[in-house]
């Protein structure tokens, strides 16, 4: 599940939902960061603010990230949850 919020139509935030259940697979993880990654480079030509926020979400845990649009560099590079063992 993805949902964009925007402000004056320009995205300011957005969601990725997986499923409670991939936050135990490594490989799924690892593929949720990797998507976030994508959706920043895909919203990044119509982001009009200084920075764009976006927030992973597997079952109970969340992973915030966020991009300089002058310079395009995501923070972070992994999600905390990427590597995290359970």
């Amino acid at each position: 599940v993805s949902l964009v919020i925007r402000f004056l139509d320009n995205p300011v935030l957005f969601l990725e939902i997986k499923p409670p259940g991939h936050v135990n697979d490594l490989s799924a993880r690892i593929a949720a960061g990797k998507q976030m990654k994508e959706r920043f480079r895909n919203l990044e030509p119509i982001t009009t603010t200084p920075r764009l926020h976006g927030i992973s979400v597997m079952g109970q845990r969340l992973a915030f990230y966020h991009m300089e649009k002058s310079s395009g560099f995501v923070v972070p590079e992994l999600p905390a949850f990427a590597v995290l063992h359970f």
